[in-house]
């Protein structure tokens, strides 16, 4: 990921977690000061999952639901989420996932199951998306 970094240049690695009342176990002092000297930037939110968000608590919707904090990171032209179970080879050229992100496009793959992956995706940050996505999240029927 640090080569790809270097590749793009002005880019940060961003590390979204759940502010440390919201979690059992927060990270550690020692695992925050491993993030800082590897410059990995830390945002710490305020919920896992939409504030009155109807959904099913069986499900793991917590860790999907997080990433949607991403799409508020305004201060960035493109973010380009990836999920921890994602390894980024190197082969091929993923700054093309970034420019077209940055002309407003989502860019996402497919999976087995689903006509979306959250796995992988990029996106133009957007505070109108980020609240249109939290107005959905309150008030659409999941089952």
């Amino acid at each position: 990921l640090y080569d790809v970094c270097s590749k793009v240049g002005n880019t940060d690695i961003v590390m979204i977690i759940p502010m440390p009342n919201l979690v059992k176990h927060p990270i550690s002092p020692e695992w925050m000061e491993k993030f800082r000297r590897y410059n990995v930037r830390v945002i710490e939110v305020p919920w896992w999952i939409p504030p009155k968000m109807k959904h099913d608590p069986g499900w793991c919707g917590p860790q999907d639901f997080i990433k949607l904090h991403a799409i508020n990171l305004t201060e960035y032209a493109t973010v380009l989420h990836i999920e921890n179970d994602v390894e980024v080879t190197g082969h091929g050229d993923i700054t093309l996932m970034l420019r077209c992100a940055s002309k407003g496009y989502f860019i996402s793959t497919t999976g087995p199951m689903a006509p979306i992956n959250t796995g992988v995706w990029a996106v133009q940050p957007s505070k109108a998306v980020f609240n249109a996505l939290l107005r959905y999240a309150v008030t659409a029927d999941y089952d």
